[in-house]
Formats: structure tokens, C-alpha cells, sequence
């Protein structure tokens, strides 16, 4: 039985490894609100709540469950959510403070069946939302039905300026732009851009690249064999992968690892498999003198003819 216990241990090791990475965002679901069954109320007449919201002109964002109109729960987690209402909401995040040249992402569950809608994403300096540090605006998707949502995020690296202001964050939405689960994530590695198939005859070279933010260091892996290439990494470069004269045994699917110190066990980008097609050279076949195996006789066979006899024979 102790195994099991210990299992147990490390488990609970592991989910607080990862739910450490992100930044705790109170009420980011918008379930603390005790509205009542069928009911709403708006933001600020909730007492004791986190977020605030400012009146721009427009509406008050309102937190309720179905709309006082009969629909069904649709909340993105939960029962309850927002409704943006062409208003602000923000709140400081109590004790987190910017890191200069530290990535932070803010992102918000969104959905509205009504077209022309916005969402505003807003990094602030503490509570003043009236001159954010950073902001990107979105166009919402008209979704089939309010029970289907989207995911908007924005990323926003820290400045010299920035470092230990209290971190504030914001959001504009439009009339019925119904929003929900807000998180913020910091510093771990993500991928932006997986690597994809790749055909290629045999003894060409074959390129793996993935895109990504915030990796100190990579590990390209083969499934089954395990890392074929490692390296440092920075933030918003290419990494590759050259495999030059492939062969069959080459073939496989390829990922790549990105790691920083904040996630050492890395972020997995999604498998690409390499598929390796035979030359036949034709209807002539291939000729003795192409030592390279490329269907073509010139220079580089005799570069191969020359490497093979300055390495002598192998055992």
C-alpha cells in the first residue's frame, strides 16, 4: 500500500507544478457571485466582488446565468458569466507585481451570436484603466450558439518601466459579447507554430521547424528513438531540424521540447512525420558511378568517393 501512497505524493507534486505556473486571476470564472438561480446583477452592485467595472459611455457589464430569458446554462466553465455590456471591467492583481522582459499572456473565453462585436484586452499599471500599458483589440467570431467560444489572447512582454508596477488587467467587450474564464500565464514556453509533414526523396535533406516564445533550450526528439538534436533556445526565433541525406530509417514522427527554467520538463509542439520516397532514377536505373545514391552523376559523388576512401574501410 505505501507505493501508493507515494504515488499519491507525486502526483499532487506535479499538479502543483503546473497550476504554478499560472497567475492566480480571482473570480476569473465569474462564479463567486451568488445571483440565484435565473437571476443576474450587475458588477458593481455585488458586494465584496473583484472586478470593477466603468461605464464608457455604454452599458454596466451584468454576471448572471441565462440572460432572465430562458436560456440554458451556458457558461464556458460553471454556471454564470459576463456580459460585457460596451463597458470596463478591471481589477489589480493583489501582491503580483510586472518582471521586466517577462512575457505575460491574458486571455478570455468569448462568445455572441450578434455580429460586429469587439473585445479589448488591457495590461494596466495597478487600477488605472484610463491609460493602459499595453492593449490589443479583437474582432469577436459570431458563434451558431451561445454554448460554442472562443479563446482571444494577448501577450505582452514587461519594460524596464514596468518592472514591480502592480499588475492590473482590463476588458472592453460590446453589447451581448458574453465572456468568461480569465487567466494569465507568465514565462513558460509556448508554441506558436508546430512543425508540419514532410515528403522528401531519399539522400535529400529534409528541415523540421517550429516557432516559439520564451524556450531557453530545445530537444528535438523521434519517436521511439528518443532526442536526436538539442541546443538553446531564444524567445521568438526558429528552431530547426536538418536531416541531410535521409534514408529510410530516417522515417518517423518528429517534435521538439521547449524548455525554460519555469517548465524543465519542457512543452511538447505537435508530431510531424517524415516520410522517405526511393529514387528509381528512371528507366535507366542507377549507375555504379552515383555513389551518392541521388540519380544524378557529378561532383558530389566524387566528394563522397573521396570522403569514403579517406575514412577507410568499415568493420
Amino acid at each position: 500500500m505505501k507505493w501508493r501512497y507515494i504515488l499519491f505524493f507525486v502526483a499532487l507534486c506535479l499538479v502543483g507544478a503546473d497550476t504554478a505556473l499560472a497567475i492566480n486571476v480571482p473570480d476569473g470564472t465569474f462564479d463567486e457571485h451568488d445571483v440565484g438561480d435565473g437571476l443576474w446583477s450587475y458588477v458593481n452592485n455585488v458586494a465584496g466582488h473583484d472586478w470593477i467595472s466603468e461605464s464608457t459611455g455604454g452599458g454596466t457589464p451584468w454576471i448572471g446565468n441565462n440572460y432572465g430569458n430562458g436560456y440554458p446554462t451556458m457558461g464556458h466553465t460553471g454556471a454564470q458569466f459576463i456580459d460585457m455590456n460596451s463597458a470596463i471591467i478591471h481589477q489589480t492583481l493583489s501582491g503580483k507585481t510586472y518582471e521586466e522582459g517577462v512575457d505575460y499572456k491574458l486571455s478570455m473565453y468569448v462568445t455572441t451570436t450578434y455580429g460586429g462585436q469587439v473585445l479589448d484586452i488591457h495590461f494596466l499599471d495597478g487600477d488605472d484603466w484610463e491609460n493602459p500599458l499595453a492593449s490589443q483589440s479583437f474582432d469577436v467570431a459570431i458563434e451558431a450558439d451561445m454554448a460554442t467560444w472562443s479563446k482571444y489572447s494577448f501577450m505582452y512582454t514587461a519594460t524596464p518601466e514596468d518592472h514591480g508596477k502592480p499588475i492590473g488587467i482590463a476588458f472592453w467587450g460590446g453589447y451581448n459579447t458574453w465572456s468568461d474564464t480569465v487567466t494569465l500565464t507568465s514565462g513558460e514556453p509556448e508554441i506558436t507554430s508546430d512543425p508540419v509533414d514532410i515528403v522528401v526523396d531519399e539522400t535529400r535533406t529534409a528541415v523540421f521547424t517550429v516557432e516559439h516564445l520564451n524556450g531557453t533550450s530545445y530537444k528535438w526528439r523521434k519517436v521511439g528513438t528518443g532526442v536526436v538534436d538539442s541546443g538553446t533556445a531564444t524567445s521568438g526565433q526558429t528552431i530547426t531540424l536538418p536531416i541531410s541525406g535521409v534514408t529510410q530509417a530516417d522515417e518517423g514522427y518528429y517534435y521538439c521540447k521547449v524548455i525554460n527554467d519555469k517548465v524543465p520538463d519542457g512543452v511538447d509542439s505537435a508530431q510531424a512525420q517524415l516520410t522517405v520516397t526511393t529514387l528509381t532514377c528512371g528507366d535507366w536505373g542507377r549507375l555504379r558511378s552515383d555513389i551518392n545514391r541521388d540519380c544524378y552523376v557529378n561532383l558530389l559523388d566524387l566528394v563522397e568517393l573521396a570522403a569514403k576512401w579517406l575514412n577507410g574501410p568499415s568493420h
